[in-house]
């Protein structure tokens, strides 16, 4: 089937299971009274699950037939949460877990929670709080089981990490420095901690002082950090050093400068990152010379060149690092209503010349990623076997929402067909 259309009353979040064959889980429903949890498989219906009202987000899949949620109870500004186990054929478990709030009032999950392999304990950012002190944000580890907690207070926040036995856990960690004022941020140490589940005991194993300028990001499961050098802002014009740290051995690997300029409302790089096959994709070059960048810790992998006038943006790449996706748009057909331009580029035949073109029609250009003030990072995801990528957009009208599933290389087929 080469397209699976889902309408729902009022957008919600989606995710792709961790199973074969692929299946896609969303929300749907009204957020101010019961929604449901949808499951399919892109032919029928494989369960459908009544939802209390509230903000429902997914997070890591506890199996393939139990979803892990977030359900916000109390709106922008209450920060009050919890998170839950959502078995497809029982009911609701609630986890003992008081989710971090950030500054903008959603729950600062980050990179967790982090299942062990035998399901029997999860690893989760946790809100502490006390009668005698503030609220704290820690790092923890609940038995599913017993419910029992072990606290890893003095950690504060775990970006992500992995299991390495039946009992220990390897997270990394990060912790900004200031200037002693507290005006500006001077460094990042991140930290490789080795932790014990069954006593609270943790272990460095070793940390990296990274200069303010240079730190963009951790890359999931937390092996390698994302470098962009600005030189404090003096180069942005000419774009950023990118380069790929690995925490294991220190080893930096120099890859493409970025392009000035990037499609976002921010000054980061847009970018994406795929942790199976280790490879990153985001725009460099300038000018007539930009091109996409398909790269891994040992170097570039593949490039891809771009005309003048074209604006791309919202990149992601398939779990496999084999395809990646991006919009592109020419500045004279930005318009309310009009043709969006998915590129999905094919790396697995060793060409860099095989790009899919297909034509979306879509209003606000929502399911790119578009907006007001440019290109920001698009909310598209891969299924697990790369076969298949699913895009949230709104439709034409304000009260539908649209989430489309595309089974690349049979709508591409399609497409072409049609257009002969």
């Amino acid at each position: 089937m080469p397209v699976w259309g889902y309408s729902t009353e009022i957008p919600g979040d989606y995710k792709w299971m961790d199973s074969l064959p692929p299946r896609l889980a969303y929300t749907t429903g009204r957020l101010d009274a019961n929604q449901e949890l949808v499951v399919t498989d892109g032919t029928r219906v494989i369960a459908r699950k009544s939802l209390e009202e509230g903000y429902w987000n997914f997070l890591s899949d506890y199996s393939p037939d139990t979803l892990t949620m977030t359900r916000d109870l109390g709106g922008w500004n209450d920060h009050e949460a919890e998170v839950v186990l959502c078995p497809l054929d029982r009911e609701i478990e609630r986890l003992p877990i008081n989710p971090p709030p950030d500054s903008m009032g959603s729950y600062a999950i980050r990179g967790t929670p982090v299942w062990s392999p035998d399901r029997k304990y999860v690893l989760i950012n946790h809100r502490l709080e006390k009668e005698d002190s503030e609220p704290r944000n820690v790092l923890a580890v609940v038995n599913v089981e017993t419910y029992s907690i072990v606290m890893f207070e003095e950690i504060g926040y775990s970006t992500m990490g992995k299991w390495t036995g039946e009992n220990q856990f390897e997270c990394i960690a990060s912790e900004q420095i200031d200037d002693g004022t507290k005006d500006a941020i001077v460094e990042t140490i991140v930290k490789r901690l080795r932790l014990e589940v069954r006593n609270g005991a943790s272990e460095l194993i070793s940390e990296h002082s990274i200069p303010a300028s240079m730190y963009e990001a951790i890359l999931q499961p937390g092996e390698f950090v994302l470098l962009c050098d600005s030189d404090g802002g003096a180069n942005v014009e000419k774009g950023k050093a990118v380069a790929l740290l690995e925490l294991s051995s220190g080893k930096r690997t120099d890859l493409p400068n970025s392009a000035p300029n990037q499609p976002s409302s921010s000054d980061r790089l847009s970018f994406d990152w795929s942790h199976q096959s280790k490879r990153i994709v985001y725009l460099a070059g300038e000018g007539a010379a930009r091109e996409i960048v398909v790269a891994s810790p040992d170097g570039v992998v593949d490039k891809i060149g771009l005309e003048d006038n074209e604006e791309v943006g919202g990149f992601h790449i398939s779990s496999d690092g084999m395809k990646v996706l991006f919009s592109n748009v020419r500045p004279k057909e930005f318009q309310i209503f009009g043709m969006t331009h998915l590129a999905i580029w094919d790396l697995s035949d060793g060409t860099a010349n095989t790009i899919k073109k297909l034509g979306i029609w879509s209003s606000l250009m929502s399911d790119l990623g578009f907006s007001g003030s440019g290109m920001a990072s698009s909310s598209a995801k891969w299924a697990p076997d790369s076969r298949s990528v699913a895009i949230p957009n709104l439709g034409w009208t304000s009260d539908l929402d649209i989430l489309t599933a595309y089974e690349v290389a049979e709508y591409a087929e399609w497409v072409e067909t049609a257009n002969k």
